[in-house]
């Protein structure tokens, strides 16, 4: 079910020209990120930033 639902949102993303574009900073996803992870909606830095929060508040 996850998986589709990546599927969705990715082609929701594709459809408005968001692509690409983190969906935090607003900046673009690295190309070499987009093609290990074509569903990522978060660069690098956001995503980074966003685990080590969830971790945090996790302990």
């Amino acid at each position: 079910m996850v998986a589709l639902k990546q599927v969705n949102t990715t082609y929701q993303r594709l459809n408005t020209g968001h692509y690409g574009e983190c969906s935090d900073c607003g900046e673009e996803i690295q190309w070499a990120r987009l093609l290990k992870q074509p569903a990522a909606y978060r660069c690098v830095t956001c995503q980074s930033l966003r685990e080590k929060t969830y971790d945090a508040n996790s302990q």
